[in-house]
């Protein structure tokens, strides 16, 4: 059972490498054969070519004991064929092994009106190596054949042509003409040149020279014709096309029309063809567009476009587009834009952008934009931003100067100068202007005004922060919010009694011009203490070296230990005073108060606060619902830090 197992495997491994083999083996017509020079008859040239290829020859009413004189050396049985059977009125088809002769006669008006075939094989000059890939196409009529693998080419021309010039062109090879003046049949093979590599010529070991040989034969590179691809696409697109490749040449139409490529009245040259006018049934490819350009559905370019184009879903730019780029889902520019560029989904523009570009939801840039920038969900420039940019939900920039506005974030990854608004979170490295958002500013360097509704944070801060809380490390300007620390700042720790024994710790954090005081107090006596929570601002005026003036604004709520309930007793107190820096980090602070008690008339706590108060108002207004009573007293602290 084994080995009926191996044989059984054996015959199936053959059979798939038979089939393999049938399958690439080299078509009859690519066969080549060799005929020493001699007059032969057809039946023997027949018998010898069947002899060589493995071909049956089959025909009626062709005179095979006709002599004809043939030498052929290595040749493809194609090349042979057409000119054995060149004269006369036969022609040849191929099926399967057999080839089948038709011979008869045609009118003479019928023969003047049939296109005449070129069709021919190119080699390489240098080696005779098969050139496939290559180029083959007729100027006047705009058509083009590429070589298959086997270099092998067919085209056709009107008979009331005078003269045929026939170009072929490869990449690495010298452009070459073939001029046809025959009206018959022809096959013709063809040898290319390769380009002279640059030879490099040193003098002192120091000038090196480039010396190219037939410069004038080069196609110029032109930036502002072909600038350089940002994105792959092109790069795979034109390892596709042999004629981009291959021709150098560019040619110029007024109108064009296209269903799909090829079927174009540019035929297979439309991608070397820069059009006036361009129309696209479904779509289009060219070189260039110098007017207007509409697509129903694709408008694809190698080359710039001016100064319409529409397409019903994309347009496929290489170069720059100048004027109106109107996309139903998508717009691709590996150049600049200059104009109005317009995407139902999005833009992509490899280089700058001028003047005005929206898309329903984002717009890419990997240059820079001059103008206004729109989108439904995000912006992204590389490069630097000029003008306004908005976004639903996020702006990205390199550096930006003008109007950043985004539902939820804006971000500046180096320098914004103008303004910046968020909804939620502005970044940048840093700014100069104002930034505004809703939650959290962030920056390196702040000039200008930070506005947030939460939270702003930067580096250094030339201005104005504002924000519930503000976090710096240096401050030029002043930190105005809620909480405000600022690393190299003014920040605090005091300890602290009153005209009523009320011992508090404070924080002081911010600048010295504006800083936020958080207060806990206490007293010190065995029953129905006071307790208290408060907050304030203050600032700070520099008199010497080691004497500053201070000026505080406080209010605290007072609380009765024990009591659960709340009661409104709110103290607020107005204080100035000096501080004396007599040791580092270490100082001592003293000055009077103003004091005024705002209390509920009908809390729990109020008779017992108003007991626990030393120091006597000398006003006191009580009302229905509540007591205001004002008293001067004092403060002295120690502070550290």
């Amino acid at each position: 059972m084994r080995i009926v197992t191996q044989i059984a495997a054996v015959v199936i491994c053959c059979s798939f490498l038979a089939i393999r083999a049938l399958g690439q083996q080299t078509p009859y017509l690519e066969k080549t054969v060799s005929v020493r020079q001699s007059t032969l008859s057809y039946a023997e040239l027949f018998k010898q070519l069947s002899t060589q290829t493995g071909v049956v020859f089959s025909y009626t009413n062709f005179d095979d004991s006709r002599k004809v004189t043939v030498q052929y050396n290595r040749k493809p049985l194609r090349v042979v064929l057409n000119e054995v059977l060149n004269e006369g009125n036969c022609t040849y088809k191929m099926k399967g092994k057999y080839v089948i002769l038709t011979c008869k006669p045609v009118p003479k008006k019928v023969a003047e009106n049939n296109d005449v075939m070129v069709n021919g094989y190119v080699y390489s000059a240098v080696d005779s190596t098969l050139m496939p890939q290559t180029s083959v196409y007729l100027k006047q009529y705009r058509q083009s054949a590429i070589t298959n693998e086997y270099g092998y080419f067919s085209l056709s021309f009107p008979k009331s042509s005078d003269v045929l010039s026939i170009s072929v062109a490869k990449e690495n090879f010298e452009d070459t003409t073939v001029v046809i003046l025959s009206k018959k049949r022809n096959t013709i093979v063809i040898y290319l040149q390769p380009k002279a590599p640059p030879t490099k010529i040193t003098i002192d070991d120091a000038v090196v020279i480039e010396h190219q040989p037939n410069v004038d034969t080069l196609p110029v590179a032109s930036m502002d014709t072909l600038p350089e691809q940002p994105f792959s696409f092109w790069d795979r697109f034109r390892n596709r096309q042999s004629n981009l490749r291959n021709i150098s040449d560019t040619f110029f139409t007024n109108y064009s029309f296209s269903f799909v490529p090829p079927l174009s009245t540019n035929h297979l040259l439309a991608i070397n063809t820069v059009n006036r006018y361009s129309f696209n049934a479904i779509a289009g490819f060219s070189h260039g567009v110098d007017v207007m350009e509409i697509g129903g559905v694709v408008n694809l370019d190698y080359g710039n476009v001016q100064y319409m184009q529409l397409a019903g879903v994309a347009n496929v730019v290489s170069g720059n587009v100048k004027g109106v780029q109107m996309g139903g889902i998508l717009n691709t520019v590996g150049g600049n834009t200059d104009g109005v560029q317009m995407a139902g989904i999005v833009n992509l523009v490899g280089k700058d952008v001028h003047k005005i570009q929206a898309a329903g939801i984002g717009n890419v840039v990997l240059g820079n934009v001059y103008g206004i920038q729109a989108a439904g969900i995000y912006n992204f420039n590389w490069k630097r931003t000029e003008g306004i940019q908005l976004a639903g939900i996020a702006n990205y920039t390199r550096s930006f100067y003008g109007i950043q506005a985004a539902g939820i974030v804006n971000t500046v990854l180096k320098k914004s100068e103008g303004m910046q608004l968020a909804g939620i979170i502005n970044a940048a490295d840093s700014l100069e202007g104002m930034q505004v958002a809703g939650i959290t500013n962030v920056a390196s360097y702040v000039k200008g005004l930070q506005l947030s509704g939460i939270l702003n944070v930067a580096k250094r801060v030339d201005g104005t922060q504002v924000g519930f809380i503000n976090v710096a490390d240096t401050v030029s300007g002043v930190p105005i919010g809620f909480l405000s620390f600022v690393r190299k700042g003014y920040h605090k720790i005091e300890l602290s009694t009153d005209e009523n024994l009320l011992n508090t710790v404070s924080f002081r954090t911010g600048v010295n011009r504006f800083h936020n005081i958080f207060t806990a107090s206490t007293q010190f006596i065995p029953n129905n203490r006071i307790w208290s929570a408060g907050y304030g601002i203050g600032t700070t005026f520099k008199l010497s070296n080691r004497l500053n003036l201070d000026i505080d604004a406080t209010g605290q709520q007072l609380q009765v230990a024990g009591n659960n309930s709340f009661d409104y007793n709110l103290l607020s107190k107005f204080y100035v005073g000096v501080e004396w820096q007599f040791a580092r980090k270490i100082s001592l602070a003293a000055g009077p108060t103003l004091n005024w008690l705002n209390s509920d008339v009908n809390g729990d706590d109020f008779l017992l606060i108003e007991e626990q108060l030393t120091v006597p108002s000398f006003y006191r207004n009580e009302g229905a619902a509540f007591v205001n009573q004002l008293w001067v007293g004092g403060k002295v602290a120690i502070r550290f830090l």
